[in-house]
């Protein structure tokens, strides 16, 4: 009897630890089609974080690199007028940074190229366009030897004429 007892003890006890192995086995596949579900969800979220994050910081470096170039853009244009001899166009300082100190002395550039063209001018009217340039040429020699020089160049051409140099009236 006892052994009868002990069989159909053991013999309930096994088939609950089955039930039991079952349920756990069943909650663990639960699990996992979960743990897959969530993994499936997170995987496709990072990749849209990850594409919002590559077009936010491409949206983000073309801005910078625009708000770079515009500047600089305006210099080449600026210089471009200078080249084909518009001494008038100035270019605006828009920033504190190199491209607006560079900007800067651009224009002081600008403005003295200016002056000289106007002192060309103006001298060219009065006095040998040689002259001139020579001055210009060499802006150190503009001293009392350039003096003493271009009374030279006036004596040599009175010796060598006999009269006056003429003086161009613009």
């Amino acid at each position: 009897m006892l052994r009868e007892l002990l069989v159909r003890e053991e013999t309930e006890l096994l088939r609950e630890l089955d039930e039991l192995r079952a349920t756990l086995q069943q909650y663990t596949q639960t699990s996992i089609v979960e743990a897959a579900d969530h993994e499936a969800r997170i995987l496709w979220l990072n990749m849209l974080i990850t594409a919002v994050a590559a077009v936010s910081g491409l949206l983000f470096a073309s801005l910078v690199t625009t708000g770079m170039m515009r500047p600089i853009r305006r210099l080449v244009e600026g210089t471009k007028a200078i080249e084909n001899g518009d001494l008038d166009s100035l270019v605006p300082v828009t920033s504190r940074d190199e491209i607006g100190a560079l900007t800067q002395s651009f224009n002081h550039m600008v403005t003295e190229l200016r002056v000289k063209e106007r002192i060309k001018a103006t001298f060219g009217k009065y006095v040998d366009p040689r002259i001139v340039e020579d001055l210009l040429k060499q802006p150190d020699a503009v001293s009392m030897a350039g003096e003493r020089r271009v009374e030279a160049r006036h004596e040599d051409s009175i010796a060598l004429s006999g009269k006056p140099p003429r003086l161009f009236h613009g």
